[in-house]
């Protein structure tokens, strides 16, 4: 393990990448011995018109689930996510009328992405048909595009997330046009 031998070798802190910033924070503090609860500055809201929002995450990868939610967090964005498409149907049917937006993605175990859009947008939940779901794949080829959209998700998302590219269309499908 890598962790161990580098604390055997006298490493005070290891940090995983990718390194955000609030873990850094923390991790400056208690290797600096710092004891007093010191707050970090307020961090700037990238896009101030994400705050407030509610966004489902459908993740089975934990890294990418992980990046996601940070970057959704720094915009003021609370995030609720599922590990695979059947958690997140159930946890829409629950509770879809709080979810302004649905980040799915497509390959994940149980119930794929494809597979949880279709049934969301089959089911009888008031919102089922409107609520925006943006597909998240590695797979950028045209044909993936059309079969996200013939799922019923409205756009997609390449991974590895662009952070520029996830707020503009979190902004873009949360805007009036089309809630």
């Amino acid at each position: 393990n890598i962790e161990t031998n580098a604390r055997k070798a006298g490493v005070d802190m290891f940090l995983t990448k990718p390194v955000f910033a609030s873990t850094l924070y923390n991790a400056l503090l208690s290797v600096t011995g710092i004891d007093r609860v010191v707050r970090a500055p307020a961090e700037k809201k990238i896009r101030p018109e994400l705050a407030g929002r509610h966004v489902l995450l459908a993740e089975d990868n934990e890294l990418n689930r992980e990046i996601a939610v940070e970057l959704l967090q720094m915009a003021g964005v609370t995030v609720d996510w599922a590990a695979n498409g059947r958690i997140a149907l159930d946890k829409f049917l629950s509770g879809g009328d709080s979810y302004d937006l649905i980040l799915m993605d497509v390959q994940m175990p149980v119930m794929d992405g494809y597979q949880a859009t279709a049934a969301i947008r089959k089911s009888a939940h008031g919102r089922a048909q409107t609520i925006p779901i943006i597909a998240m794949t590695a797979d950028a080829f045209h044909e993936d595009i059309v079969k996200a959209e013939a799922a019923g998700m409205n756009g997609h998302l390449s991974k590895p997330i662009d952070p520029d590219l996830l707020y503009e269309k979190v902004a873009e499908y949360i805007s009036s046009d089309h809630a």
